[in-house]
């Protein structure tokens, strides 16, 4: 996060000048999710390791979690995680072509206690209420893309209170 903050400020009029400056600000959003989509030799990520913390406390209370992020990339990283940390997770991203295969494994499986999606995948029309716990691994866009995300198990149906984590970088 913070080679890449250097950069952009060291390139600050060059950027204001880019077609495109958006793209700068999103690496860096990027780089606070998962650190391997910016760099092949830097393979860290407090994000993963804090979600694999609150994933295990919520299993181990019985309780089941969706899981989102803005990128597909980030999401298919902690998938790979998690296995590497033997979970189960069923996963709905744009490029998931079996989405009702996935969600069937989720909401029917008692060894899978774990769904991750992307905002836009997964964040809308779906009623997940097997999850009483929604972890972002960043930030929406917006507060109403959030809102919908997090009403994914606020469903009839839903016994739990339902409690949502927002995983922040201190000084990003």
């Amino acid at each position: 996060y913070k080679d890449v903050l250097a950069d952009i400020i060291t390139n600050i009029d060059n950027i204001s000048l880019s077609v495109d400056p958006l793209a700068q600000m999103i690496r860096l959003r990027q780089a606070t999710a998962d650190t391997s989509i910016l760099s092949s030799t830097v393979k860290e990520s407090v994000k993963f390791d804090r979600a694999l913390e609150l994933i295990n406390d919520i299993i181990e209370s019985g309780e089941s979690v969706i899981v989102f992020s803005n990128w597909e990339t980030v999401i298919s990283n902690f998938r790979a995680y998690l296995k590497k940390n033997k979970l189960e997770s069923a996963v709905v991203t744009g490029k998931i072509t079996d989405r009702e295969s996935e969600l069937k494994k989720f909401s029917t499986k008692d060894s899978c206690h774990v769904i991750l999606g992307t905002v836009g995948a997964l964040g809308t029309g779906y009623t997940l209420n097997k999850a009483s716990n929604v972890i972002f691994l960043d930030e929406p866009w917006t507060k109403a893309v959030k809102e919908q995300a997090e009403d994914r198990c606020h469903r009839i149906g839903q016994k739990n209170n339902v409690t949502i984590y927002t995983l922040i970088c201190k000084d990003t």
